[in-house]
């Protein structure tokens, strides 16, 4: 962080964190402000504020090569990897610098750095001295610094010049031969003791002429930028060893280079006296929240009532991960929405989060369970106080994409479906992998009964109509894991439509430690919730005389828990959730299994039990 950023917060509440700890923060940001955001190291955490709907605020980074011409053999010139395409709001140093950015808002606020610079003083030294600027920086254009600093070098020995020469930390140039002239001291200091600056590309190029002193921007090997090419008569520019000879001899000897350059500062740097680039920054950031506030108001108030969307959010003991998930809900881009958080007897800080939210925010209703009553009751609880024309579910240590809602909403309204399926990201810290859990084709076209129904039994991958719901009276078995299976034999066997979304809108973190999937159950307890899970669902189906063709697809699914292939599954831990199987399926299903269940190991547990009870009979 630079600019004048850091000096202008050190005495502000300012609350820093390691790059490191970014994405799993306690409290997701509003805004990020970011000097690069373009390199490599830090897309992914820009890739979750756009995930998150973070406003992106990029910071000029001094001088910029905004196309990035001289950069094609790095892959830097990939429209991907231009500077600041993946900001929303510019903070540029001048209107030069905004011509590259017509579409994009920003605001000018020059730069702290150049600033103070002016009212130094300028004195030169009795024997002349030429500061050479080795800048090859991070290897850009690394194959044609040695040729560069030689040419150089030889000018100021052809005109009997003595010369220092300063290097970037992060350049690479082959300096042999020249080791004596290579000085460790300050650049600023070294501009004072010269009598002119030699460089390629950099910003030292606008210190140097604010500390008074000429230069000479040498660039044979024809970086592209403008921004140094187009000089305005400030400086002088070289493209080869005969003009860098010339200019250098011309140079070394001006004087009055403030006055001389102030035409180029007032279309490079925006400079207005008595107000710094700090304080510039924080009236533009100002404006600019106000603004985002005002048209997220705007469309909040322009929603309808009848369309409104509620959200199911159970909480327990998810602190560490609940400000992303509420971030995510409030920020989404269809804002009528009734937020209905249910506390369930959390001990850690969940409740005093949910209570911040929702001081800030009236769309959010908390509901404190004093004892704890465990996922299904939770959500039964808050369906039932649901006032939205739909209904989704979002678990707390998950979040949404920013327009999830609607994207949802819109096609559940246009199909006139009773569900719509979206797909999900499966998130693996610090990264989220989208594999496509289903065909969105074959949910639109109905056949996916039974290819796909195994894959999308999770809860939280649906929009639902809440009218439907209430009509087959769909509940979450109490007291049971795995209770998604149960709940999907529900509205899948008693919608008349479902349409589906090819694209994820959701992300689910995985192995969370301490969360249910991740948790220290056996592999038997396991299956007992599983076998629950369709014992419930045996007798919903037989009640109302509906199609078996859901159980058939959970009976088959339910070979994942006992297979030998299982990975780190122990062989007893195996066997013990294989008995609890076949002891279910042989006194459930005393004949016969269903017709189509087919999963080996499910038929191998059963022909087994089923035996043991035939001979124990």
């Amino acid at each position: 962080m630079g600019n004048g950023a850091v000096e202008a917060l050190a005495d502000k509440a300012v609350h820093w964190l390691k790059g490191d700890d970014f994405t799993s923060r306690i409290r997701s940001p509003k805004a990020v402000m970011v000097m690069n955001d373009w390199d490599v190291a830090s897309s992914h955490r820009l890739n979750y504020c756009k995930q998150m709907g973070i406003e992106i605020i990029g910071l000029q980074e001094g001088t910029t090569d905004f196309l990035r011409k001289n950069w094609d053999n790095k892959g830097y010139a990939d429209p991907e990897r231009l500077p600041y395409t993946k900001s929303d709001f510019l903070l540029l140093a001048s209107n030069f610098d905004a011509s590259y950015f017509p579409d994009r808002p920003h605001a000018i606020i020059g730069m702290d750095r150049v600033e103070p610079l002016f009212t130094q003083s300028i004195s030169f030294p009795q024997r002349p001295r030429v500061l050479i600027n080795i800048n090859f920086s991070f290897k850009t254009c690394l194959e044609f610094s040695r040729d560069w600093l030689v040419d150089v070098a030889t000018s100021c020995e052809t005109l009997g010049l003595d010369y220092v020469i300063s290097v970037h930390p992060q350049d690479e140039t082959d300096l042999t031969g020249y080791e004596d002239k290579i000085s460790a001291e300050p650049l600023h200091d070294l501009i004072h003791k010269s009598s002119l600056f030699v460089s390629r590309f950099s910003n030292a190029i606008y210190e140097s002429l604010a500390l008074g002193k000429p230069v000479v921007y040498y660039n044979p090997h024809k970086e592209g930028s403008r921004t140094f090419n187009e000089a305005e008569g400030a400086f002088s520019v070289a493209n080869n060893p005969e003009a860098l000879l010339e200019s250098i001899a011309f140079e070394v000897k001006a004087r009055g280079i403030r006055q001389r350059a102030q035409p180029y500062f007032e279309s490079h740097l925006s400079i207005e006296a008595g107000r710094s680039s700090t304080d510039r920054a924080v009236e533009a950031l100002d404006k600019r929240f106000k603004s985002l506030a005002t048209k997220r108001d705007a469309l909040a108030a322009r929603a309808l009532e009848p369309d409104k969307i509620s959200i199911i959010l159970p909480v327990y003991n998810v602190s560490e991960y609940l400000d992303r998930c509420l971030d995510s809900i409030i920020n989404q881009s269809y804002r009528n929405l009734e937020i209905i958080a249910v506390n369930d007897a959390s001990s850690d800080n969940s409740l005093n989060i949910l209570k911040t939210y929702a001081a800030d925010d009236r769309r959010i209703r908390i509901i404190d369970r004093p004892m704890q009553s465990g996922l299904s009751s939770v959500r039964n609880l808050a369906m039932m106080q649901a006032s939205g024309k739909a209904m989704m579910f979002v678990d707390s240590d998950d979040w949404l994409a920013p327009d999830a809602c609607e994207q949802a909403m819109t096609r559940l309204i246009e199909d006139e479906s009773d569900v719509v399926v979206f797909d999900c990201y499966d998130y693996f810290e610090p990264e989220s992998k989208w594999v496509s859990h289903y065909s969105a084709d074959e949910i639109n076209n109905g056949t996916f009964r039974r290819h796909n129904f195994a894959k999308i039994c999770a809860v939280w991958t649906k929009i639902y109509r809440t009218d439907f719901l209430r009509r087959i009276a769909a509940r979450f078995p109490d007291g049971a894991n795995f209770e998604d299976w149960f709940w999907t034999v529900q509205w899948a066997s008693n919608a008349n439509k479902i349409t589906a979304l090819a694209q994820p809108l959701y992300f689910y973190r995985r192995n969370r430690p301490g969360s249910i999937t991740s948790g220290t159950r056996t592999e038997a307890e396991q299956m007992r919730n599983i076998v629950r899970n369709l014992a419930l669902s045996e007798a919903y189906l037989t009640a109302r005389k509906l199609d078996k063709g859901l159980l058939v697809v959970l009976l088959n699914k339910a070979d994942v828990r006992v297979r030998r292939d299982k990975v780190k599954m122990l062989e007893q831990a195996r066997r013990d959730a294989y008995d609890v199987l076949g002891s279910y399926l042989a006194t459930a299903y005393p004949t016969s299994l269903p017709h189509g269940v087919r999963a080996p190991s499910v038929v191998a547990s059963y022909d087994e039990h089923r035996a043991q009870l035939r001979k124990g009979g």
